[in-house]
């Protein structure tokens, strides 16, 4: 495992989106929205933070972070977040920009 991968907002980004996966079993769709939220952020933070050298990661990471912000009803903010990160396409693998440019275009109007 890679130091972004052990980054502690990573980690709390797992613990929220656990916590939210509780809140949307128990009924609590305003929680679980809001632990997702905060998880997709720290994950997108984190993901920006990885050097193009290491686009296996920066692209597993913005996925993650695409992922958590349509969980938390942010289609926006998912999409804005996927369309940054192609941006950098020389930074991702063809893996990773094919499933970026799928869920901007899946979570797109």
């Amino acid at each position: 495992m890679n130091e972004w991968m052990r980054d502690p907002r990573v980690a709390q980004a797992e613990a929220d989106a656990f916590q939210a996966e509780r809140a949307e079993r128990r009924g609590d769709p305003t929680e679980a929205r809001a632990l997702y939220h905060r998880a997709a952020e720290s994950l997108a933070n984190v993901a920006l933070g990885v050097p193009a050298d290491h686009p296996n990661t920066r692209s597993d990471l913005a996925i993650a972070a695409m992922v958590s912000f349509s969980r938390s009803g942010d289609f926006d903010r998912a999409i804005e977040f996927g369309r940054r990160m192609l941006a950098e396409e020389d930074a991702l693998p063809s893996s990773g920009r094919d499933e970026l440019g799928r869920l901007v275009r899946e979570y797109g109007p």
